[in-house]
């Protein structure tokens, strides 16, 4: 085989293995704490197959069922269930949402423990994929001693996504999403690159 022919497959190759995805619709979640609502026992979080776990205010469970975990005020943990997906949403059935089990930590959707400021959840792309987003490249995390490099790894799925090209970037707390949208400048389309990267360890809380 001719050298240009060898060169050709090997660019071909690449362009298989490394998807760039622009204008790839960019949102965030975070772990919501009862702790930051009002008190209150209106609304029931039960387990998908019915058992009550907690009764909480009415805003603290719908936003609960939007972010997927929270911490109650005993520090029980819930999460959504593997019975919620983007066909299948957190609706509230027979006066309870049904959709939470009571875990360890907040969790992707293979039971993975979700990484702050790395995980992302994905209806388009294989569990483990990783890439880059390239306006996250050299931004300050809310530490300030750290910067992001880009790379990040689809650990869960979105029930709150429409479509494919939509990645929600897990940020642990609301108040590092405030923190991103008041010094990285992203807006709500980023440019998503399919490629192997390994994942940073960062500092965040």
């Amino acid at each position: 085989m001719g050298a240009f022919s060898l060169s050709f497959l090997v660019i071909l190759s690449l362009a298989w293995t490394i998807q760039e995805i622009q204008g790839t619709r960019l949102t965030f979640y975070w772990v919501v704490y009862e702790k930051d609502y009002p008190q209150g026992s209106d609304e029931q979080l039960a387990t998908c197959s019915g058992k009550t776990l907690a009764r909480t205010s009415k805003k603290f469970a719908e936003d609960i069922k939007v972010e997927g975990s929270g911490i109650l005020r005993n520090e029980d943990i819930l999460n959504l269930g593997s019975c919620i997906s983007t066909a299948n949403p957190c609706e509230k059935k027979n006066g309870k949402y049904n959709c939470f089990d009571k875990v360890s930590a907040p969790l992707g959707s293979q039971n993975n423990k979700l990484v702050p400021f790395v995980s992302v959840a994905s209806n388009g792309l294989p569990f483990g994929t990783t890439g880059v987003i390239a306006e996250f490249v050299g931004k300050k995390l809310p530490n300030g001693k750290e910067t992001h490099d880009g790379c990040v790894r689809v650990d869960d799925t979105c029930s709150t996504c429409t479509h494919n090209d939509w990645v929600d970037f897990y940020v642990l707390k609301k108040r590092n999403y405030e923190f991103i949208l008041s010094n990285w400048g992203v807006k709500d389309n980023v440019k998503f690159t399919e490629k192997k990267c390994t994942p940073k360890k960062y500092n965040v809380k």
